[in-house]
This record gives C-alpha cells, structure tokens and sequence, in this order.
C-alpha cells in the first residue's frame, strides 16, 4: 500500500503583486501530471480561490497574516496549526516556484525523519545560512548550505520538528538573520533524527544558471533566484514545454485554431 502524504505550500502575495498564486498553480498542477495522489493544501492570502473550479484532493486555506516577508517566512512552521497531519505517513513542503516534471515516489521511501535539499556549491558558512552558527563553526565547517524551501518530514514527527523550528528562530540571532533559512540548518545540525538529502530525482536551483534545455530537463526544478519578472514566465516555460509539447506539434495545432 503507498504511503499516504500530505504536501502544501504557501502563496502569500504582496503589494498587488499576484505572483505566488500563479506559481502554486503552475505546481500543483505540475505534481497532478506526474503522479502525485497525496492531499494537497495551499495556504494563501488572497480574497479569490486560486483555481476556477475545484480541484481534487486540494483544498484552499485562507489566512491572514500581515504582508511582510518575516511572516511570510514563518508560515512554513506555524502552518503545523491549520494542517492535520494524523494518519499521513509523510508531510512534503515546497516553496510555491517549483516545478515536478517526474515522479517522486522514492521521496517518500527509507527510515529517515527528515529530508531536505542543499545547495550545491554553497557553503553553510554564507550569510543566508550562517545566523546561528557559532564563530567556530562558522569558521571551520565546511557542510553545505540547506534551502528551507523543500523539505519531508515523517508525519508523526512534522509538529515537533516545526515547534523545534519555531523556537530556534526565535533565538537572538549572533547576526544579521536572513529570513527562515538560518534557524532550518540548525536544526539539522543539531537534531538526533536520522537525515537524508532528497535524490531520486535530486532538485536543481534554477540560480546555478543552467542552461535552457537544463532547466527544461530538470525532474524537480526550485526557481529560486530567478527574478518576479522572470520567474512566472520561466516555469510557465518549463511546465509547458514538459506538459503540452510533443514531436507532432499537438500544441501549436490547437493554439492555430
């Protein structure tokens, strides 16, 4: 029997800017071609629903927080108090600017407690990571920086694990503290759960620069780096060239009619 996950994610939009809607929609819809049958939450800040008609296995939860981007932040581990997690097997959380453009089933496999993704060719020593390490161990380790921005934490575990979170960031910070990112690597550095990095498929930055066709071969894209101008029009790029393409021309046949 699979596993029964609970994925959300978290559209808030500020100063008229209707941006995060657009991207959760690009990614749920993303996740709903490829496979994916967990239930869905997209917490969200908007007076309208994001999708015109209901959709299955999603639902839609209003909040209201104030619009700046400290709450914006917090909402990935105070969601735990409007999210059920009982009878999930596992809880999945991606920033809203991705695209899955394959299956992810092996995500949700093995003993680990928590998954989560590093960023490749950065290290946990730059500013963005940095805040509560010591002036030791900002120093001498060389671990890579950890993206708060995917992560998938076994059910029975998600609330301590987002309580843990809460409480680090809460912390006086020994720096300047950029967002939500910092307080996440010290609790994988300082937790006794059993860790793994996700793989199979792993999740590529889109700020490394790929090249075009990376970007559009990438199985779990993070756009992350990718400018608001840019970033609605580079994923609707991707999810319509892996979606709605082929070698026949079935897209551009129906768009000449």
């Amino acid at each position: 029997m699979p596993p029964k996950v609970l994925f959300y994610t978290i559209a808030i939009d500020r100063d008229q800017l209707q941006v995060y809607r657009q991207q959760a929609r690009m990614l749920v819809a993303s996740l709903k071609r490829c496979g994916f049958e967990g239930d869905m939450k997209i917490l969200h800040n908007g007076t309208s629903p994001i999708f015109d008609y209901p959709q299955k296995n999603v639902e839609e939860i209003g909040i209201d927080t104030p619009l700046s981007l400290e709450n914006c932040f917090k909402s990935k581990y105070v969601a735990r108090h409007l999210l059920s997690t009982e009878g999930y097997d596992w809880v999945m959380f991606l920033d809203c600017d991705f695209i899955i453009n394959s299956k992810i089933d092996d995500w949700f496999t093995g003993p680990e407690i928590i998954r989560y993704a590093c960023e490749p060719n950065r290290c946990i020593s730059l500013p963005q990571f940095n805040t509560y390490l010591s002036e030791s161990e900002g120093r001498d380790l060389a671990a890579p920086g950890v993206n708060s921005g995917s992560f998938i934490i076994k059910g029975e575990y998600f609330n301590a694990v987002m309580e843990e979170w809460e409480r680090i960031d809460e912390q006086i910070p020994y720096s300047r503290k950029w967002g939500d990112q910092p307080a996440w690597n010290r609790l994988l550095l300082d937790t006794t759960y059993q860790t793994k990095e996700i793989s199979n498929p792993p999740i590529t930055f889109y700020y490394d620069q790929p090249s075009f066709m990376e970007v559009m071969r990438a199985p779990a894209m993070h756009f992350c780096g990718c400018g608001n101008g840019e970033k609605v029009l580079a994923m609707q790029a991707k999810f319509i060239t892996h979606f709605h393409t082929d070698d026949e021309g079935t897209l551009m046949r129906l768009l000449e009619r």
